[in-house]
Formats: C-alpha cells, structure tokens, sequence
C-alpha cells in the first residue's frame, strides 16, 4: 500500500501564502524553506514519522511537524496524510 500526501484547500492557500510573505523580504530564505518542505513531503512515510502531538490540544488525531517557525498540521487516516493548515509562527 503507497502513501501519499495531499492539502486541503485552505492548507495550500495557507503554504502558498507563508512561501510568498516570506519571499518579499528574504528570497533566498523562501527558496531554502521551501526546499525543506518539498523534501519533508516527497517522503510521505518520513513525514508520518516525524509528526508528533499538537502541544496544544494533545487529545487530537491531528500531529505537526515544524519547519523553522512554519508549523505543518496533518491527519493520517492510514493510506493518505492530509496537511490541514500551515501556520507561521
């Protein structure tokens, strides 16, 4: 059984938006960033591997990895991880 990634709408509005906030004053810093995150997602299984417990709200299926100050929130639900938000902190 693959693995696969996908975004909710608001999810990849909420990364195409931290990507452009961020371009406008460091270009580089955006393309390094977002670099990380095409790595973190081409390998769906060391994405699921790295997410851990919303410190937050611990109860909730939802874990987060966090790139930089970018936290990146996803639900397994066993054949697809499904980015819900992306939030700058």
């Amino acid at each position: 059984m693959s693995l696969e990634v996908r975004f909710t709408e608001a999810a990849r509005w909420q990364l195409r938006t931290s990507i452009e906030r961020l371009r406008r004053t460091n270009s580089e810093g955006a393309r390094g960033f977002l670099d990380r995150v095409e790595a973190l997602l081409r390998d769906p299984q060391t994405l699921r591997e790295a997410g851990q417990p919303i410190i937050e709200f611990p109860q909730l299926p939802t874990r987060e990895v966090r790139i930089e100050e970018t936290r990146i929130f996803f639900r397994d639900d066993g054949s697809t991880l499904w980015i819900s938000g992306v939030w700058r902190t």
